[in-house]
Formats: C-alpha cells, sequence, structure tokens
C-alpha cells in the first residue's frame, strides 16, 4: 500500500507542475521536502501534520454535524464534495478533495487532495465521530508532499449551534524521508454552526523520524470552515517546543489568515511568520 501511495504522490506532484501549481503551492508540490531558513520553519514544520489533521477534521465534523442536526449546521460549501448515508443518529460522510487531475482543495494554509471518511452515532445530545485518513494527500510549504495516515475522534455534546467536547487520535505525514505522528488526547474543542469555526486547546504530542520529539500547545487556535475564502487560521497560540535535543521553544501568535508573529526562545528573537 505504502508503494501505491509513493506512486501517487509523485504523479500527483507530476501534475501540479503541469497544472501550473508550482505558484499556487509557494513550490510545495515540486518538492518532497519544505524550505527552511531557521529553526522557526523547522517547528512550523513540526507543527504542520497537526494542522493537515484539523483541516481536513473541521471539514468532516461539520459535514457529520449537517447530517445529524441540519438545521443548525451546514454541509461544507464548494469542494470537498460530501456525501452523506444512513440516518440523524447513525452514519457516514465522505468528503471528497479531489483527485491529482484537479488543484485539490486549499484549507489552513494546506492542499488536500483524495478521500476522508468520517462516521458518526449520535445519542440525544451527545455525538462521536471519527474522521479517518486513507486516501489523503496534502501539500504545505514546509513539508512538501506527504501521504497522510491516522484517525482522529470528537466527542462532543450538541447544543443547538455550537458542538463543544475533545478530540483523540494520531495524524502521521510521510514525504519519504521523514515520518511524522501528532498524537493528540484531549484537546478541548468548540465548533460554532453556520458558516462554522473551529476553537482548539490543548496539548499534541509529535514524534518526528527526522527532527525529534515535540510537544505542541495550542491556546484558543481559531480556524474557519465556511466560506472556502476564510478556510485559515485567524487567531489564538501555538506553542511548539523541542522535547529531545537542545532546548528550543518556537511561539506562533496569529494575528492574520495563516501568519502572525513568531518568538524564538532562547534568545527572544521574534520575526513574521506564515504557514
Amino acid at each position: 500500500m505504502h508503494v501505491a501511495r509513493s506512486t501517487v504522490r509523485f504523479a500527483l506532484a507530476a501534475t501540479v507542475l503541469a497544472l501550473g501549481g508550482l505558484a499556487a503551492e509557494g513550490c510545495g508540490g515540486s518538492r518532497r521536502r519544505g524550505l527552511f531558513f531557521d529553526v522557526g520553519d523547522e517547528a512550523i514544520a513540526v507543527n504542520s501534520p497537526a494542522v493537515i489533521g484539523h483541516a481536513a477534521g473541521k471539514l468532516a465534523l461539520q459535514a457529520a454535524l449537517a447530517a445529524m442536526e441540519p438545521g443548525s449546521y451546514a454541509v461544507p460549501q464548494a469542494r470537498p464534495q460530501v456525501q452523506t448515508s444512513g440516518t440523524a443518529t447513525n452514519g457516514a460522510v465522505v468528503l471528497d478533495f479531489g483527485d491529482f487531475g484537479t488543484s485539490g482543495t486549499r484549507v489552513d494554509e494546506a492542499t488536500l487532495r483524495g478521500l476522508v471518511v468520517a462516521t458518526y452515532v449520535r445519542s440525544g445530545a451527545a455525538a462521536t465521530v471519527s474522521v479517518s485518513f486513507q486516501t489523503l494527500i496534502a501539500s504545505t510549504t514546509h513539508l512538501g508532499l506527504v501521504d497522510v495516515f491516522g484517525t482522529l475522534t470528537y466527542a462532543c455534546t450538541i447544543s443547538g449551534p455550537t458542538c463543544t467536547g475533545a478530540v483523540s487520535g494520531s495524524v502521521t505525514t510521510d514525504d519519504g524521508f521523514d515520518v511524522s505522528t501528532a498524537q493528540t488526547s484531549g484537546v478541548t474543542f468548540t465548533l460554532s454552526g453556520t458558516p462554522g469555526t473551529l476553537v482548539l486547546s490543548g496539548t499534541i504530542f509529535v514524534a518526528s523520524s527526522a527532527r525529534g520529539a515535540w510537544t505542541i500547545t495550542y491556546v484558543g487556535l481559531a480556524s474557519a470552515v465556511d466560506p472556502p475564502s476564510a478556510r485559515f487560521i485567524s487567531a489564538g497560540t501555538a506553542v511548539i517546543t523541542r522535547t529531545s535535543g537542545s532546548a528550543l521553544s518556537v511561539s506562533l501568535l496569529f494575528t492574520g489568515p495563516n501568519q502572525g508573529t513568531l518568538t524564538l526562545s532562547p534568545g527572544g528573537g521574534t520575526r513574521s511568520f506564515k504557514l
């Protein structure tokens, strides 16, 4: 299976170039690995698997909520295309982000292609949505082109247009050189109804074969579901701390679409960043 997905990845890279996607993706679709200017970029790369997972996950969660409570939640607009089966209490949604013959779907500065499947169960106000990444391929400026594997499970309480709870699971990215897994346990979230905004707070543990062990702590990290032009991280803080090797902490304060101020510690140096 890994060989097949690697073949698809290289075919996708060639297609992106053929479609002129090089500029649109910040050159991410054309290279195996990202371009780094400092350790701040390295930390952004460490954060990228979690960003990819929750970018796809929030759209899957919104689609599942729309199936369970259509009066309070809307199906995500445009791409990804969504297919729903089952009832309001037990069913599944399939999100199609486009294949390698398309430009894909841009979410939180990641371009997503492939399918994501979410199953949901609801009993009264309590709901569980399990999001599975089986054929997802993503590209970002800092990771390049990666295969995406894993499952995220959102357990929440639905109260009209607001869903609150905790998310757990893991997201693994593989570019053929580095395998990186972002393990989420007990990160709290709130998703507000139409058009939908996801807010995350809590700690994620990252193990990277190339970059070592890290923790990521989100504080009020807010990103929109719709409209498609607003699918970006707009507010909140991500603190990315290396727990193996020399001490390093990188704080990302989001003040605009997928961008803001980066602070390095030790040293206290600051600069602007963009995912």
